[in-house]
């Protein structure tokens, strides 16, 4: 696999164990995997890890907004994110750009 890939993956997942300490617990699934997955993109808390191919940003921003809609139709976490949201579409958009 890709070194790049495999360090995203491996950034996702230490994301889920921060979420799962009990001073930064997050509770719900679908915000767990929408941070996990935005972290893949923008590398907010793992600044040093890598970028991958366009095809793999566009693929970890459709699962972050899969599990942006999970969180239910203007839901307290949708608005909890919805600025959040806009920043990955417009990732997405200048992607295709």
């Amino acid at each position: 696999f890709d070194l790049n890939l495999v360090a995203n993956m491996v950034a996702h997942e230490m994301l889920h164990v921060r979420q799962k300490a009990p001073e930064t617990l997050v509770e719900d699934k679908n915000e767990r995997e929408f941070q996990a997955y935005s972290e893949m993109l923008f590398h907010r808390n793992f600044p040093l890890v890598p970028d991958v191919s366009d095809f793999h940003k566009k693929f970890f921003a459709s699962k972050a907004l899969e599990y942006y809609k999970r969180m239910g139709e203007n839901s307290e976490l949708q608005q909890k994110y919805a600025k959040h949201k806009l920043k990955i579409e417009n990732f997405i958009n200048s992607i295709y750009a």
